[in-house]
């Protein structure tokens, strides 16, 4: 390899962008994940703004510590850890299921009702993404866009 140009030389991740960037002779960082933030860069201490969440309905209240929503792990991967629900009283456990997540609550609460939205910060993002056909860019609770994913269907 001595001798050959190099057009291109690549390193990093979303987590350890900070480390790389200040290296000499690269060309690109690849820190696309952390373009959305999540739980997970979160835990490796990048402190970013949430930008991505997974919205759920709630489909059942069994009772008043316990709700049923529409989204489980075929929705929001648990790669690095599980999602995180916004809006709901303080959780005990959460589960998810291929299809569903129960939310169980420290204490019952009756704010939210069947058909109600809850969305989830994902616990990683990146699996999260791969997960969908599309995303949709919303910005002050108004649809902006709505992005197609046409690499999610995976390499060949």
């Amino acid at each position: 390899a001595a001798g050959l140009p190099v057009e291109i030389v690549s390193a990093s991740g979303s987590g350890t962008f900070h480390f790389s960037a200040h290296l000499g002779g690269l060309t690109e960082l690849q820190a696309g994940g952390g373009a959305f933030s999540d739980l997970s860069y979160q835990k490796w201490g990048l402190e970013h703004e949430f930008a991505l969440t997974v919205l759920t309905r709630v489909v059942s209240r069994p009772a008043p510590e316990r709700i049923i929503v529409d989204g489980g792990f075929k929705a929001m991967s648990v790669q690095h850890g599980l999602p995180r629900p916004l809006g709901v009283a303080p959780l005990k456990n959460l589960v998810l299921s291929a299809e569903h997540g129960k939310l169980e609550l420290e204490s019952g609460d009756t704010t939210l009702k069947v058909g109600d939205l809850v969305p989830f910060i994902p616990g990683y993002g990146d699996s999260t993404v791969c997960l969908h056909d599309e995303l949709c860019v919303v910005s002050g609770g108004t649809l902006q866009a709505v992005w197609a994913i046409p690499g999610r269907t995976g390499s060949r």
